[in-house]
């Protein structure tokens, strides 16, 4: 009696967790039968916990309740990009304690909150792009301590406040391209030790102040193209030395100091294509012995000595485009005898 009594609880065990999984959000059904090669009715816990990966993206999931996710305590990727979520799904990814990467990507998005990411302290990469977040909490990001990549670009954010970032000192990759940014607080960017990469290209940018990216003494890559900068501080990457890419492209730059660059020791890659740049200092490349290519294309060049990019400690062997500029004949013929096959002017620009 006592084996049937046993036999019939394991069978009621069993049968109420397979029930829980074929009664989950239909998407989330299928992706789990996908992920365990069962159908719902077969899958049990153990089944679930064998689970690393879980693909939702382009589901049209409008919402996840609670218990959707009950039991992946060892899911490490969630993908919900390309879906209807018009709010973070906090209740259901707070099952995953393990989560490492999670795609949101292309949703309705419109809020963030520091409560949304209960229970995600273990996530390494969240991909918020193309939401709808115009605006970022001081705090918003403080429960996400080992946050090495954040993607942000594609919203609709106007301003980013001081102290946004300033719990993420192990973010390495900041996007904020493509919203509507205007304006940046001094401490916008405070806290941020670690980062490598930041991505600023395609908003509204008209001035930064010359303490923007003081505390990022690591940064590698910095994209500031397409944004409505006219003028840039002398000192503004002075503290910027292991800078390797810098990109300003796309602006209305006039002029810029002759010191500008002269503290980037490490920079290999500058793009300074599509600005208004007519002239250089004598001195702008000084002190740039790893520089691989320098793109002018673009400008309003009319004459460039040579003796720019020539100096004893300056590369020998970086390539500078000049395309698209109105240089005379005689500037054109001076580059292409001094500097070689190292200088692209391309075809006369023409009126």
């Amino acid at each position: 009696m006592k084996f049937t009594i046993v036999s019939y609880i394991l069978v009621f065990i069993s049968f109420s967790i397979h029930a829980n999984v074929c009664n989950r959000n239909e998407k989330v059904v299928s992706a789990l039968e996908e992920a365990s090669s069962l159908p719902c009715a077969k899958i049990e816990s153990d089944d679930l916990l064998n689970i690393k990966d879980l693909s939702l993206s382009d589901s049209e999931i409008t919402q996840l309740k609670a218990k959707d996710f009950e039991g992946l305590t060892q899911v490490e990727r969630v993908y919900l990009g390309r879906n209807k979520l018009s709010e973070f799904p906090t209740k259901a990814l707070e099952q995953l304690s393990r989560l490492r990467y999670l795609s949101i990507f292309e949703n309705n998005i419109s809020k963030l909150t520091t409560q949304m990411f209960t229970g995600l302290e273990s996530l390494r990469s969240l991909d918020l792009s193309s939401n709808s977040i115009c605006e970022l909490n001081e705090d918003a990001f403080s429960k996400l301590p080992l946050l090495h990549h954040l993607d942000l670009s594609q919203n609709c954010l106007s301003k980013i406040k001081d102290g946004t970032f300033s719990k993420l000192s192990k973010l390495e990759y900041l996007m904020l391209s493509g919203n509507e940014i205007v304006l940046l607080e001094s401490n916008a960017f405070s806290g941020l030790k670690s980062l490598l990469n930041l991505e600023l290209t395609s908003n509204g940018l008209r001035y930064l102040n010359v303490y923007q990216f003081r505390e990022l003494t690591n940064l590698k890559e910095l994209a500031l193209s397409l944004n409505n900068l006219v003028w840039l501080p002398a000192d503004l990457l002075n503290s910027n030395t292991s800078l390797k890419r810098l990109y300003l492209g796309g602006n209305p730059l006039r002029n810029l100091s002759e010191s500008f660059l002269n503290t980037l020791v490490n920079l290999e890659d500058l793009y300074l294509n599509y600005t208004k740049l007519s002239y250089l200092g004598a001195k702008f490349f000084s002190g740039l012995s790893d520089l691989k290519i320098v793109v002018l294309n673009n400008n309003q060049f009319v004459s460039i000595p040579p003796e720019l990019f020539i100096g004893s400690n300056i590369s020998t062997s970086y390539i500078i485009h000049l395309s698209g500029n109105p240089l005379s004949d005689f500037a054109r013929t001076e580059l292409k005898r001094t500097l070689g096959n190292r200088v692209h002017i391309g075809e006369k620009h023409l009126h």
